[in-house]
């Protein structure tokens, strides 16, 4: 499982949408892209996305 996966399945999991998860963080057509791993996302993007899906 990659990155974009994984952010994938636990947004979905928690029944959040791309917008919603990419706010403050990335914009929507990035985060979109890191999802279906078309974009590379950065350590300290990861991060902040990872900490915002644990909250």
């Amino acid at each position: 499982m990659n990155i974009g996966q994984t952010l994938y399945q636990y947004r979905r999991e928690r029944g959040f949408n791309q917008r919603e998860r990419a706010a403050g963080v990335v914009t929507p057509s990035f985060y979109s892209k890191v999802e279906r791993g078309a974009s590379r996302i950065t350590a300290e993007d990861f991060y902040l996305k990872i900490s915002s899906l644990c909250a």
